[in-house]
């Protein structure tokens, strides 16, 4: 249980996601970490027991199992609350603290201006890619399962599935890419608050988009595909 006498750098260090929190509500985890969070909380006029049920809220939290067996809507309903809306929360955070740790430690640390590059590249895939789905393909699977469809411009729904599976394969590889410049997010030994919560939210995104990817071309997709086969 957190009572508000532990610095900040020991709940980030300790707490899972700590470090989402503090970032919402704008402490710092870095160079301020060393004090207590009461005392940046009474300072700062910042609610300090809301600040520690968001804390504990995070711990605790887990996300619910996945319903493969789900209808397609229900499918695109999970995959859009629990996977499209992290993703842009989790593409935007890293995209900040890249640029900053690439500042503040690149000199040191060169590999993390290549990490800089490939963060920016991961960010710039996978915005238009979750639009295209969001305006294109997941309209037309509930459309399909309502049995309200006509005749999509793509022609079937294999054409978009396909560029979607293609894009899919290359924020795989950017994520490999990552891993291999990061050493396994590996942190050296003169890594700061920032360095650390950079390292934890590409890690998290990376086991996010694994499961958002299986999801999609391994359930969603085969069922669009049979609904679309069905009406044929």
């Amino acid at each position: 249980m957190i009572r508000g006498d532990e610095t900040v750098r020991e709940i980030s260090r300790t707490l899972p996601r700590a470090t989402w929190v503090f970032e919402r509500y704008g402490i710092d985890f870095c160079c301020g970490g060393k004090r207590a969070l009461r005392d940046v909380c009474a300072e700062a006029n910042l609610p300090l027991e809301q600040i520690i049920s968001a804390l504990e809220m995070e711990a605790k939290g887990t996300v619910e199992a996945a319903p493969e067996g789900a209808t397609a809507t229900e499918l695109v309903d999970y995959i859009l609350a629990q996977h499209h809306a992290f993703t842009r929360e989790a593409l935007g955070r890293a995209t900040r603290l890249s640029e900053k740790v690439a500042r503040v430690h690149g000199e040191r640390h060169p590999e993390l201006v290549e990490m800089r590059k490939l963060v920016v590249e991961l960010d710039a895939d996978l915005g238009p890619h979750l639009k295209k789905e969001e305006a294109v393909l997941f309209p037309y699977v509930l459309d399909l399962e309502r049995g309200t469809v006509s005749r999509p411009g793509f022609g079937t729904a294999a054409n978009p599935i396909r560029m979607m599976e293609l894009e899919h394969e290359r924020v795989g590889e950017l994520l490999r890419s990552l891993r291999r410049v990061t050493r396994d997010y590996a942190l050296p030994d003169d890594a700061c608050g920032s360095y650390r919560a950079l390292y934890e939210v590409l890690a998290e995104l990376e086991t996010d988009l694994h499961r958002h990817i299986h999801l999609e071309n391994n359930v969603l997709f085969p069922k669009a595909l049979a609904l679309e086969e069905a009406r044929s």
